[in-house]
C-alpha cells in the first residue's frame, strides 16, 4: 500500500467526517437550548472491517476503527450542547460497491452474518431515520451493529 492509499482513506473515512462536523456544529448548537428535549444529531456510518479488520484494506478498516473513536470522544464533548453522536455499522450488504465481488467473497460476507444473509438495505435506512428523528432524545456515543457476530471492540 502506498502512503497515497493509506491518506485517501483516512482523508475520505475520518477527517471528511471531522471537517464536516466542524462546520456544521455552529448549525446544531445555535438553535438547541441545553435543556432541549430534542438534542441534535450527528450519525456516522462506520464497517464491519473496524471490528474484524479487512484483508487488502487495512486503511479503510484503521478509518472506519478511528470513525468509532470520534463517535464516543464527540459524544462525551457535545452532550452537554445537547448534540446526540452515534455510528452504525449496517453490515455487508449488495450495493454498486459489493455487487461485481466474486460469489465465494459474497457468500463468506453472507455466512459472516449472525443471521446469515445480507444486511436489507431499506431496513437499514428506517432505522437511521429512526435514531435522527425527534424520538430518539438520549442514547449516545453508541456503535450501532446491523451485523452482530463478533463485534467485541
Amino acid at each position: 500500500m502506498t502512503e497515497a492509499d493509506w491518506d485517501e482513506d483516512l482523508n475520505a473515512h475520518l477527517k471528511a467526517p471531522l471537517l464536516q462536523t466542524q462546520k456544521l456544529l455552529p448549525f446544531l448548537t445555535s438553535f438547541r437550548a441545553p435543556s432541549a428535549v430534542n438534542p441534535s444529531k450527528i450519525l456516522f456510518l462506520t464497517s464491519r472491517a473496524a471490528f474484524r479488520g479487512s484483508y487488502g484494506a487495512v486503511n479503510y478498516a484503521a478509518a472506519k476503527a478511528g470513525l468509532i473513536g470520534l463517535v464516543k470522544s464527540l459524544a462525551a464533548e457535545l452532550g452537554s450542547v445537547p448534540v446526540l453522536v452515534n455510528a452504525v455499522n449496517p453490515g455487508f450488504m449488495i450495493s454498486g460497491m459489493t455487487e461485481n465481488l466474486p460469489e465465494p467473497v459474497k457468500d463468506s460476507q453472507r455466512k459472516a452474518s449472525a443471521l446469515e444473509r445480507f444486511s436489507n438495505p431499506e431496513e437499514v435506512a428506517d432505522f437511521l431515520t429512526y435514531l435522527v428523528s425527534d424520538r430518539m432524545t438520549q442514547v449516545t456515543g453508541q456503535v450501532f451493529h446491523w451485523d452482530s457476530r463478533g463485534m467485541n471492540f
